[in-house]
This record gives structure tokens, sequence and C-alpha cells, in this order.
């Protein structure tokens, strides 16, 4: 790649790895970068050696595996340290480095979503550029899965005319069901009497 035909590697895809600040200069000197701010033909060798492109078949293709060192089950790429300073190793998020070395720098609005739903995965094809909103809601975490569910436990849907919003955020009640237990207790505080 040329200069003129890869987009640069910055800073900012370095900050979304594991730290944040680091100045193209200093990322420059490791050697791993050049200055055109592009990744080395050295690092490139490094950053393949560590995926496996032989991954369980999601998709209908492969998952393309990262097998070097992981923070939360996402790949991160040491970009290199500058041998004067050995505490300057500058990380990226493996998935995003290789994204952005393909289709450019994306806005910080968005966020990239494993639609395999393996976060060591770096095949570009199995990601999609999506708003945090979007993320969240395809994510398994609790909040994800009550936000999908169309039905409360008894059956009745959660319409606009029928969801009781608690002063939690994103906490919701069924009102027919919220109106059937508040006549269960008056008439159990009518009978006490």
């Amino acid at each position: 790649r040329t200069c003129a035909s890869a987009p640069p590697v910055t800073s900012r895809s370095f900050s979304l790895g594991c730290m944040k600040g680091i100045q193209m200069s200093s990322v420059r000197e490791t050697g791993i970068v050049d200055k055109c701010g592009l990744m080395t033909e050295r690092a490139w060798v490094r950053f393949w050696s560590k995926v496996d492109k032989n991954g369980p078949l999601i998709l209908q293709t492969p998952c393309w595996i990262w097998l070097g060192w992981k923070k939360d089950g996402y790949g991160c790429f040491d970009i290199g340290r500058n041998p004067a300073r050995p505490k300057s190793g500058v990380k990226s998020l493996a998935y995003v480095l290789l994204w952005e070395s393909i289709n450019g720098l994306y806005q910080r609005t968005m966020q990239l979503d494993h639609l395999c739903r393996n976060p060591a995965c770096l095949r570009p094809d199995h990601l999609e550029l999506v708003t945090p909103r979007e993320n969240s809601l395809r994510s398994e975490s609790p909040l994800a899965k009550n936000a999908r569910k169309t039905h409360c436990p008894k059956g009745h849907p959660y319409v606009e005319g029928n969801i009781y919003w608690l002063d939690k955020p994103y906490k919701r009640r069924c009102r027919i069901c919220q109106k059937a237990g508040m006549a269960i207790q008056r008439a159990k505080r009518s009978s006490c009497k």
C-alpha cells in the first residue's frame, strides 16, 4: 500500500484499544508505523500471525479468531514499543484496526457490532457499523433481553396504552397486570378489617 491508497492508522484507532491520548510521533518511533501513519509490512505480518481464519462456521463463513492477547474477549494488538521506553506499548482493538484499515475511520458516535456474537472475531463481513443503542439492543444483556420482549409474563402485549413505566429507567410493567395486582391487594386489605 502507498500513502495515497490506504487510510492511515491514527492514534484514534489505537485509543479505542487500551490507551488514550497516544501521540502519533511516539507510535512512529516504534518503527511499526511509517511516516504516512500506515502500519508497516512487518507489523501486518505479526498481526496476521495471530489470526486463525478457520474458526467456527457462523453466518455461512468461518470466523477469523484472534489468537493473541484479549481483554474482555476482544483481541488487542500491541502496535509496538520504543526500545528507549520499555513501557511505551500502544495497543489497539484488533478488529477495529483491521476494519479501519479496509474501510477507513468511522465516526465516534458509531460502534462495530459483531454479527456472529463472537468478540474474538475479526472477519470484516461479520462486523457492522451501528449506533451504540442498536449495538446494546442486539446484545445478550438483561436490558437488551427485556427490551426485546413484546408481551408480559401473563401474555398481555406491551403496547403504548398498556405500559406502565416505573421510576427506574427502562423498567416497564403491564397496566392490566398492575391493575389486577392492585385489586387483589385491595381485596386482601378489606378482608382484614
